[in-house]
């Protein structure tokens, strides 16, 4: 039986007074102890490109599930980890009933009653969403922990049964959430035709990892088949890994990444007290290098493995989690630059296809990845091949 709500209430929704999401993304990058420059990156202002991101459990309300009401808490989170992708598209971002810290905390996170009311207000508003604001655009989907959870089943449940929102598909970023990959074809995985991302320059695919400094133990919430945070239905053992795809070398290898850390907004509870020395003005600070990662299978466990490079003593100073959270609080921030340079490849790749697709002269996507300004260079190299023939058929321009 479906569960009926009030009316969706947007966290982030482009054009909308105070949105967390378009909060200014200047930077001050910190190399070796010292601040050396400042980097200014633009809001890529009606883009062709949506982000549909649903933030994770952040909530302290004290039912099981929380209500609509936006609070200090889902802002700070919409600021940290939805605004940086603001320069590659328009970020739409619902409130919903997630399951809270108090359901986290009294074991009933994984009840499916609590998770079926979270599930159902999420997808009422991406329902909102499709029908009313997407008008076809490609999507790149976001999510973290929880967040990340109901993204695995609404894109199976909705996106794709469906060849036309498939379509529409450009990527995925599914962070700490157990996306399960199949090792065996009798055994199903979490998505039967999104595979993992192996390329910069790569479209219709998912990002997914867990980061652990050490090997997960047995007991881990993450990086395990059929335990932890993996889905009530997705139980299988054998025959499933876990998926763990490298944000800085999706090929596969090791990279050095680039953490970056919001300041001042700590509303949520795994927000960083000190990611930064108190003379650091703006609203966001970066260090290159600061950790090198690669992704680990060993046994029945896969992860991103990150080891911090420099003085232990050095900003920033970062909260460990127990053992079996590993550093899920900071999936996103120790690889939010390769992140973002990710989507903007896939977004590439998306468009040189799309471009094919409608009869076009199309230039190859490789080293237009990293900003909005080299993704126009990809739509002015992409001329219609038959325009006097076709006056009509023109690729949508990026703004």
């Amino acid at each position: 039986m479906s569960i009926g709500f009030a009316a969706v209430i947007w966290l982030c929704r482009p054009g909308m007074a105070n949105n967390p999401c378009a909060a200014p993304f200047t930077t001050t990058v910190v190399a070796s102890g010292k601040a050396v420059r400042v980097t200014h990156r633009p809001q890529a202002t009606a883009a062709t490109f949506d982000c549909f991101y649903v933030y994770p459990t952040v909530s302290r309300e004290t039912t099981d599930n929380a209500d609509l009401r936006v609070q200090p808490a889902e802002r700070d989170v919409a600021i940290a980890q939805g605004s940086p992708f603001s320069s590659v598209c328009n970020v739409w971002a619902p409130m919903y009933r997630q399951l809270t810290l108090t359901a986290l905390l009294n074991n009933h996170y994984y009840q499916k009653q609590y998770q079926k009311i979270a599930y159902e207000s999420m997808v009422q508003g991406w329902h909102e969403y499709l029908s009313h604001y997407n008008r076809g655009r490609p999507i790149v989907f976001i999510g973290h922990s929880q967040g990340g959870q109901l993204l695995i089943r609404l894109l199976h449940n909705e996106v794709e049964r469906d060849p036309a929102l498939r379509k529409q598909v450009v990527m995925a970023v599914l962070l700490g959430a157990n996306v399960v990959v199949s090792t065996d074809r009798r055994v199903p995985g979490s998505f039967a035709s999104l595979p993992l991302c192996t390329s910069l320059h790569e479209a219709w695919c998912v990002i997914a990892y867990s980061t652990f400094a050490n090997p997960p133990p047995t007991n881990s919430i993450f990086a395990i088949p059929g335990q932890g945070v993996s889905l009530p239905d997705e139980t299988a053992r054998s025959g499933v890994s876990i998926a763990c795809t490298n944000p800085g070398a999706l090929g596969g290898g090791s990279a050095s990444l680039t953490a970056s850390f919001t300041i001042g907004h700590t509303g949520y509870w795994w927000a960083p007290a000190n990611p930064a020395p108190r003379n650091v003005a703006t609203p966001w600070v970066s260090y290159p290098g600061l950790f090198t990662a690669q992704c680990v299978h060993r046994g029945d466990s896969s992860w991103l493995s990150v080891t911090r490079n420099g003085s232990p003593g050095a900003w920033p100073h970062l909260f460990i989690d127990t053992p079996e959270w590993g550093l899920h609080r900071y999936d996103m921030s120790v690889a939010l630059d390769a992140l973002i340079r990710d989507v903007g490849g896939a977004e590439g790749a998306w468009r040189m296809v799309a471009c094919r697709r409608r009869g076009f002269t199309c230039a190859s996507p490789v080293g237009m990845h990293s900003s909005v300004s080299r993704l126009r260079r990809l739509q002015q190299r992409c001329p219609p091949a038959a325009a006097a023939r076709s006056p009509q058929r023109r690729l949508p321009r990026l703004r």
